[in-house]
């Protein structure tokens, strides 16, 4: 599953990372209140969604390092 982040072009992975975290809440706000989860579940939902989108920042921001340092 890290290839599968690590292939993503850099600002389609920064751009996904950013939309993740934004819309994660808002799309778990509306699920509790179709479906109601106990707190515990939300919490460890969100920290797995967080986990990838964060993967997925880190890895837009590697590649761009990685680019500005082989044109220097």
């Amino acid at each position: 599953m890290l290839q599968a982040v690590m292939a993503l072009p850099e600002k389609a992975a920064f751009f996904l990372g950013l939309v993740v975290i934004l819309l994660s809440e808002i799309l778990l706000f509306v699920i509790t209140l179709l479906l109601p989860f106990p707190s515990s579940i939300t919490i460890i939902i969100k920290a797995i969604v967080w986990f990838m989108a964060f993967l997925m920042i880190l890895s837009a921001a590697d590649k761009r390092r990685l680019r500005l340092k082989k044109k220097k």
